[in-house]
């Protein structure tokens, strides 16, 4: 088992759902909430199409809108409590043209990362499967039961999949090696059961 780690970022790290419903709902006039996302995408859940996604998420940078978003409460000191002993890799389905953005958040928000462990392009399950694979990862952190899944059976990696308050992933099937976590208490004990001695 491997000494490497991968997170994902939307909803593992940051609360990315939560500025995504005021953005459809300024945009199209609707007034969904979380438990309106019964499908891990906005495409999926809100009948949109990737452009319409790209184009929102590119006015509210513009806006100063992702760059307000605070870590989720316990990411930060759990990533940096690691980021000596363990190969860190950030690995999300983000468009490329997200990167500044997104080093620009780790930077304000004090995460200690390495720029060129932040992988972009990770937006099916079997290219999450096939990075975790390639990176030789002991675990992952992910919101997704789709790319959890996925990544517990095409990589045989265990996975922890994070029950923030997301209705998606409710009542579904997981693999034997996803285990379902709800803070990032819970995810730095599995951390240290799977992975130590660091």
């Amino acid at each position: 088992m491997g000494k490497a780690i991968g997170y994902d970022i939307d909803n593992v790290l940051k609360p990315t759902f939560q500025l995504g419903l005021e953005l459809v709902n300024r945009d199209y006039g609707t007034s969904y909430t979380l438990e309106d996302f019964k499908h891990p995408t906005y495409e999926e859940s809100f009948n949109l199409g990737k452009d319409d996604i790209d184009r929102m998420f590119r006015q509210a940078y513009d806006d100063g809108l992702l760059s307000k978003l605070r870590p989720i409460r316990g990411a930060r000191r759990v990533v940096n409590r690691y980021h000596k002993c363990l190969d860190q890799y950030f690995i999300t389905a983000r468009s490329p043209w997200m990167r500044d953005m997104t080093l620009e958040w780790f930077d304000r928000n004090g995460f200690l990362y390495v720029a060129e462990r932040v992988i972009f392009g990770g937006n099916t399950p079997q290219k999450k499967a096939g990075i975790a694979k390639c990176l030789g990862l002991g675990l992952f952190v992910e919101d997704n039961l789709h790319n959890a899944n996925a990544i517990a059976e095409e990589a045989s990696v265990p996975v922890l999949l994070v029950d923030f308050g997301y209705p998606f992933n409710r009542g579904r099937a997981c693999h034997e090696l996803v285990k379902i976590v709800c803070d990032w208490k819970e995810i730095n004990q599995e951390i240290k059961r799977v992975l130590h001695p660091f």
